[in-house]
């Protein structure tokens, strides 16, 4: 990328700024879902160092809560470090659900409102390229769910630190959800404004778009339902094998993006 190019995609993320801070709705869900689950979160990261609290070891307890929770708790001796790990991993993953949830609807809203303001048909005539176009909406809408995560995160590390067992910190800090955390979601933030750009470009109306922009969530959803029934774990190779995964749907969804993305059909097409 040279540094023209850079230049203009500054300019870009320079305008979907201005462009947000206008939209007072718009404005109001990048600001209230962030701080809905990041508020769900912590407060389960409390709930669990209450757990240490209140429980009384039963060793008949730790083996139905392994037959739920599987192998990640085989080397658990303590009822309280298994019930803080779970409680732990529940709060983990809606924190996961932040950059699914909220870039691939704002990437949709901010084609309509573009094509509202007539903002996108003055791009026509200016020396931007397609693929700065989408990059810095990607780079924008990823980035309005990713930095939420990672301080949501980092505030959540320090209240398991210092309320659970280090037990119950190693395991959550564990390579496999460090992974997640810092690589997994914004691959799939980067997915989701993809396909919300890709869609966009064929959509005949807004809800169209979003519906099909959010579906990228529903794997972080069925990730969710299957880690609390013990189906499936976040070890370290599976979060390598889910970036990689994804790091490879965000190629081909990118390219599909870029070569969809034409600025008259986007601007006449949509309703």
């Amino acid at each position: 990328m040279n540094a023209a190019s850079r230049a203009r995609i500054l300019v870009l993320l320079e305008k979907e700024l201005r462009e947000l801070f206008a939209a007072r709705m718009l404005l109001a869900s990048v600001i209230l879902v962030p701080l809905l689950l990041g508020g769900v979160a912590l407060t389960m990261g409390w709930a669990a160092g209450e757990v240490s609290e209140t429980t009384q070891h039963d060793p008949h307890d730790l083996e139905e809560l392994r037959q739920i929770m599987g192998d990640r708790i085989a080397h658990v001796t303590d009822l309280r470090d298994a019930l803080e790990l779970y409680v732990g991993e529940m709060g983990l993953l809606v924190i996961l659900l932040l950059p699914a949830l909220l870039p691939p609807i704002l990437a949709a809203q901010t084609l309509v409102r573009e094509k509202q303001s007539r903002s996108l048909e003055t791009l026509l005539v200016t020396p931007l390229r397609t693929w700065e176009i989408v990059l810095a909406k990607v780079i924008f809408c990823a980035g309005l769910g990713v930095i939420p995560e990672w301080i949501v995160a980092s505030i959540y590390y320090a209240l398991i630190g210092s309320r659970c067992s280090a037990v119950a910190l190693a395991s959550l800090a564990s390579p496999g959800w460090i992974v997640m955390l810092a690589i997994g979601t914004p691959l799939v933030a980067v997915l989701g404004v993809g396909l919300g750009v890709a869609v966009s470009s064929r959509a005949k109306d807004a809800q169209t778009a979003q519906q099909i922009a959010g579906m990228v969530v529903l794997p972080i959803v069925g990730l969710l339902i299957m880690q609390s029934l013990g189906v499936t774990s976040l070890g370290g190779l599976g979060a390598l094998v889910f970036v990689g995964a994804v790091a490879i749907a965000d190629t081909v969804v990118l390219a599909l993006a870029i070569s969809l993305f034409e600025r008259e059909t986007v601007v006449t097409g949509w309703k």
